[in-house]
Parts: C-alpha cells; structure tokens; sequence
C-alpha cells in the first residue's frame, strides 16, 4: 500500500513498508530542478527502500497561454492561494498587510521553463512585520512562487543524475501532465 505524503516529505518516517511506495507533490521536486540539482536529493532517496519506488507527479511544458490561464482562474482560486502567504504573515508574525491592496498576478516565464506568482501592491503603502517598516510603492511586486514546467526528458535526467531509475512514466492524452514512477539505481 502506498503512503501519500504531504509537502514535508519523508523527514519524519523511516520509510515506507518493504515492497511499499511514498508519492510527493510536483512542487517539492520542482524546488529541486530550480536549483539545477538531481531530483530527490534532499533525504527522499530514504523512502525508496529496497524493492519499493516512489511516485513523482509533474506538470509538463505546454503553450504559455494555457499555464497562465490556469493560474489566473476565473474563480480566484490561485489568487486566493496566493495572498494567503499575506494572511499568515498577518497571523503569524502580528503584520498588517491589507489584503485586498495587493493584487494577484501570475505569468510564464518562457525563459526559465516556470510560472511566476507575484503580488502587486495597488497603491503606494507602508506594512509593518516584526517591528520593521516596509514601503511598498504603487506596482511593486512580492515574488511569492516559482512553478517550473518540466519536458519528459528533463524530468528523467534529474531523476537520473539523483540516483534513481525511471520505471515507468504515465501521461495523460495531450501530455500536460505525467507521473513518474521511480526506484533505487542499482
């Protein structure tokens, strides 16, 4: 049976049962490729034991336009996401960012393969974070995520250089987005 971990990957289990299988968000491995580093390389290769793999779900390159129109959804859902971080920062931190001041914006990056998450301040405005004072002018932008888009082959090659082996790659039928199933190189 597999054992579907969240975005702390594995840090916290010793491993999944002999035979067994961990799966990881897209968005963990994606940290790993922006550094130009072989997937997996920081500690997943301890979920892999001996006869078990793991899955890697990855959102595959496609035309721009339908990327951003994803993540600039009419229902607001990844804006929502997206502000979020101000919320937490409210909560957690005792700031006071006014929300609705900062607009969400979200574009590819065709350069670098990923989709830039920003948030736009709508008007010129001071926020206060742990007793410090930071000015933001009307249009400046927090940079708030990066979400690559990886080719089938990159994704291999990353996996590859980690130490493991590709054993099978699912996809669905325009190929706009695969999963990977991979094991310990032997």
């Amino acid at each position: 049976m597999p054992i579907s971990l969240g975005q702390s990957g594995c840090q916290h289990i010793r491993g999944p049962p002999p035979g067994g299988s961990c799966t990881f968000p897209a968005r963990r491995s994606a940290i790993s490729a922006r550094r130009k580093r072989p997937i997996c390389c920081d500690g997943r290769r301890t979920c892999a034991v001996a006869g078990g793999g793991f899955l890697v779900g990855i959102d595959l390159q496609k035309h721009p336009r339908l990327i951003e129109a994803a993540y600039n959804d009419r229902q607001g859902v990844t804006a929502a996401f997206n502000r979020n971080i101000l919320v937490r920062i409210n909560r957690q931190l005792g700031a006071d960012f006014d929300i609705d001041q900062f607009a969400h914006r979200a574009f590819y990056n065709v350069a670098r393969h990923r989709i830039e998450m920003h948030l736009v301040s709508r008007r010129e405005q001071t926020v206060h974070v742990g007793g410090m004072r930071f000015f933001f002018a009307e249009g400046e932008s927090i940079h708030t995520e990066n979400s690559y888009k990886f080719g089938l082959g990159t994704m291999a090659e990353l996996a590859e250089a980690g130490g493991f082996a590709v054993e099978r790659v699912w996809t669905d039928e325009r190929q706009y987005f695969s999963v990977f199933y991979l094991t310990l190189s032997h």
